[in-house]
This record gives C-alpha cells, sequence and structure tokens, in this order.
C-alpha cells in the first residue's frame, strides 16, 4: 500500500505541475474559470508549478498553506508567494 501511495501521490504532482505549467490550470480550475499565473511574467515555470502545488502531498503543509492563505491580507497559498505565482479569474469569465 505505502507503493501504491507514492504512486499516486507522483502522478497527481505530475498531473497538476505539467497542466498549470503547460496550459496554466487543471480541469477544476477550467470549470470554475481560474487560471495560474506567474506574477512577473505570464507562462508558469515547470518549477514554479510544482512547488506550488507539493503541499498537496501532505495534509500537514497544505493545512498549513491554506491557514496561512486565510490569515493574511493578500489571500494567496504561502507556496503561491514562494513560487511567485496567483490564481487569477480568466478573463470573460462571469460569476
Amino acid at each position: 500500500y505505502l507503493v501504491l501511495a507514492f504512486v499516486l501521490a507522483f502522478f497527481s504532482l505530475i498531473y497538476w505541475s505539467v497542466l498549470e505549467c503547460w496550459f496554466g490550470q487543471t480541469l477544476g480550475k477550467m470549470i470554475f474559470g481560474l487560471s495560474v499565473e506567474a506574477t512577473k511574467k505570464k507562462q508558469v515555470s515547470y518549477v514554479q508549478a510544482v512547488l506550488r502545488n507539493i503541499t498537496k502531498l501532505s495534509l500537514f503543509l497544505l493545512s498549513f498553506d491554506t491557514l496561512y492563505m486565510l490569515l493574511t491580507k493578500k489571500k494567496r497559498r504561502y507556496l503561491e508567494v514562494l513560487s511567485d505565482t496567483q490564481v487569477v479569474v480568466r478573463e470573460g469569465y462571469h460569476e
């Protein structure tokens, strides 16, 4: 089971990172009209995508990341700040 957990975690990280790097969004972000952008340029690099998604592999890290977002004024996750990325609403998408 431990090997299966590591394999699933690895492929999950690849899924989030590759889609955010290549397309700027995952399937869920496409549905909700969101995308990921680098704060200094439009295209997110693969390293940035991996860094911003690494917390999804650990409940502890994800909790810390979410708590940071809830307690700061800019409402960005800690690893979004470190990776210089942000989630934005796509142009032309209306709530």
